[in-house]
């Protein structure tokens, strides 16, 4: 009976270590319900429904660049990633913090945007994706930057995943 108690309380302490490792960890969310592209930058942040499990968590990232905001992804992560259409918004939490929305953009879409965009690559040719500010340029960004948020870099540190090229 001694022994079954020690198995329980093991089993108990690591699902809610995993729970808590997780707790406060980078992911990025799309929207349970459909956004139109052109009303995304009006939406709420704290409104918006998402849907149940992340498209890309802290485990879909290899390497995150502190400076110029790319990504490298798994593999599978990034083919994840390039099904996903233009124009789709996303939502990057930390935990259950929601900390700045935006919307995955193609070199293929005319429209310009005014928010921050995951650039989708044209070509599959590595793994890495770029967080940007507006579409086609910087040029036509509107609003704050919120891809250097200190809970962001924390997050990403703490899982041993943000490259800082400073040092």
């Amino acid at each position: 009976m001694k022994k079954l108690k020690v198995l329980l309380f093991i089993i108990i302490f690591l699902i809610t270590g995993d729970i808590m490792a997780h707790q406060n960890t980078f992911s990025i969310y799309l929207p349970a319900e459909k956004i139109p592209v052109d009303q995304i930058l009006g939406k709420n942040l704290q409104e918006i429904k998402l849907q149940d499990k992340p498209i890309l968590s802290i485990d879909d990232i290899i390497s995150y660049d502190k400076d110029t905001h790319k990504i490298t992804l798994t593999s599978s992560a990034y083919n994840r990633f390039m099904d996903l259409d233009a124009g789709t918004p996303f939502i990057v939490c930390v935990g259950d913090e929601r900390i700045y929305m935006g919307a995955i953009w193609s070199d293929l879409y005319s429209t310009s945007f005014g928010g921050i965009v995951i650039s989708k690559p044209v070509k599959r040719e590595n793994s890495v994706i770029d967080i940007v500010l507006g579409y086609p340029s910087q040029h036509f960004f509107k609003g704050t930057d919120f891809r250097s948020d200190p809970r962001i870099f924390y997050s990403l540190e703490q899982a041993g995943k943000l490259k800082d090229n400073s040092k």
